[in-house]
């Protein structure tokens, strides 16, 4: 049922939906099997299939990970384009009976994906494929796979929401597919550009390095470019195009949601300007590696190269963010007059950002000279818990209160994140020998620090400015106005990838931000949401304590 004069409280009160908390647990339950297939069996495994399958369909099957992206961003754009209809027949659908029959289907999509394990496991044999054979392989995926997505969505909600949903929408089924397999062409289309702009960022780099006086080294048919004592090999995926997308995406995400505070089609200029920027950026980043390998080789392969596309790239997002709004060409808002004037315009988003903003910031100055262990993780939290003290008469009534469920959502969350997040055994040893290599009061300084920050100044940033500000901002500019267990779409989905994507292990962290987000619409308590991130982050901490998993914790 939507209705709307009801009270704003409860989960997902803004559509007034209550299908009971067994329906919202059964969903997300569902979405981690389905992660976890797509994680073990797609991402991973199809890029090690027999290549002898070859065929005119090889290049559209074998990458796993960016099939999937196609995929999902088809999904996206169907249920935006279709989204009336998803949101008056969805809560009805989530509480409808008939459980015995979507969880046959749940037993038939584990047999199917046997079947797809099969499949997989016939396409790696190591002897050479027929033509034939080839293509009997293809033609069984083309049965199987479809089995495998069509009996999840019959597992996940009664059949007549998705024929309904179809019949109601073809157009935006259609544009959804037309979106997959466009991204899917443009993937390719990205690896047909990385040559030539690789060469145009070999030639910027080569002509940095000749106006600060270097002797240059280069090497243009290996893209070996540096210095007689450093130098790197600058591969296509170096050439900057991942960061032109990456900015490109961000900027019209950004202008779409803000579109009422912005000129058009003058604040279209930021996307040029954007690429522009973090293609630049991209040659100072080179540049910048080579003379740090000048200096220490180690440093700028282990640190610098590791966390300098990610230092860059925030730089020019938030660069753009607030060159864009002091300018009263491209805002229709008074703020830009204001900056403009010099007035100071109070900002209450300040408790909810900076804390985040701080942690973030001080790890950009660290993390690049940190050679993959960061010893001034203590710096981060000291400065971060301040910050938290600093706003806690503005932000301390939203820190209060905690139920027991919020325990077991962030165990839930822990155990996903284990079976989803890939260890890295190399920087396990790395982090384990720069440990033994600190006296024993540092060491018991560090890992105190490590855990403090973990489990109570990480959880309460990043929970202030995804749920408390991002998932409130999304829903009205008046984001103090908005309750915390206002409930839509929009602003539960961009804020749960908008946190994924912080993290390395993107997919388990958007996991997480569903389950945080879901703690948070429970009882309309930010503290739920806080309390979740904190149990998480304690119980990995005991498992990489334990395990001796440090790259878990980076």
């Amino acid at each position: 049922m939507l209705d709307a004069d009801a009270a704003a409280s409860g989960p997902f009160a803004a559509q007034r939906i209550r299908p009971g908390h067994r329906h919202i647990l059964r969903v997300i339950l569902l979405a981690l099997l389905m992660a976890g297939e797509l994680v073990h069996f797609g991402v991973q495994i199809i890029p090690s299939l027999n290549p002898t399958l070859g065929g005119w369909w090889w290049p559209i099957v074998h990458d796993g990970r960016k099939l999937g992206e196609a995929a999902l961003g088809g999904v996206l754009v169907t249920v935006f384009l279709s989204w009336p209809i998803v949101r008056s027949t969805l809560p009805a659908a989530l509480s409808a009976p008939g459980l015995a029959r979507r969880n046959f289907w749940l037993a038939i999509h584990l047999l199917c994906i046997g079947l797809a394990v099969l499949w997989l496991a016939s396409g790696m044999t190591s002897g050479s494929f027929t033509a034939t054979a080839s293509l009997l392989w293809f033609l069984a995926g083309v049965l199987v796979l479809p089995a495998v997505a069509i009996t999840w969505l019959a597992a996940l909600l009664p059949s007549s929401f998705w024929i309904d949903w179809l019949a109601s929408s073809p157009g935006a089924f259609i544009a959804g597919a037309i979106t997959a397999i466009l991204t899917r062409t443009s993937n390719a289309l990205i690896e047909m550009l990385w040559p030539p702009l690789s060469r145009y960022t070999f030639a910027t780099v080569a002509l940095i390095l000749h106006v600060l006086g270097l002797a240059v080294v280069s090497y243009p048919s290996q893209s070996i470019l540096g210095t007689e004592h450093f130098a790197v090999r600058i591969a296509p995926a170096c050439s900057g195009l991942e960061g032109i997308v990456l900015i490109s995406a961000f900027i019209a995400v950004y202008l779409w949601f803000y579109r009422t505070d912005y000129r058009f089609p003058a604040a279209l200029v930021l996307l040029p300007a954007g690429i522009a920027i973090i293609w630049i950026f991209n040659a100072i980043r080179i540049t910048a590696l080579i003379l740090i390998g000048q200096w220490d080789s180690g440093l700028a392969v282990a640190g610098f190269h590791t966390v300098a596309g990610w230092i860059f790239f925030n730089l020019a997002a938030l660069g753009l963010v607030t060159a864009s709004h002091s300018s009263g060409w491209l805002t229709r808002t008074d703020q830009a007059d204001a900056a403009n004037a010099g007035e100071r315009v109070p900002n209450p988003a300040l408790p909810f950002l900076i804390p985040l903003m701080l942690t973030l910031g001080i790890a950009m100055v660290t993390a690049p000279f940190a050679e993959g262990f960061d010893a001034a993780y203590p710096l981060r939290v000291i400065l971060t818990g301040f910050a938290i003290w600093w706003y806690r008469d503005r932000i301390g009534a939203a820190l209060v209160g905690v139920s027991w469920g919020s325990f077991g959502l962030g165990a839930l969350c822990f155990l996903s994140w284990i079976a989803l997040t890939h260890r890295d055994r190399s920087a396990d040893a790395l982090i384990a020998g720069h440990l033994r290599n600190l006296p024993i009061f540092a060491l018991g300084i560090w890992t105190l620090f490590r855990i403090i920050g973990a489990i109570i100044t990480v959880p309460i940033a990043e929970e202030l400015a995804f749920r408390g500000f991002l998932q409130r901002k999304l829903i009205a500019s008046d984001f103090e106005s908005v309750p915390f267990s206002r409930f839509t779409w929009p602003s539960f989905i961009v804020s749960s990838v908008a946190f994924g994507l912080l993290h390395q292990s993107w997919i388990a962290g958007v996991i997480a931000g569903t389950l945080f987000a879901f703690a948070i619409y429970r009882r309309g308590r930010l503290a739920d949401a806080i309390t979740a991130h904190a149990t998480a982050n304690a119980l990995l901490s005991i498992y990489v304590i334990a395990t001796g998993a440090w790259s878990l914790w980076t």
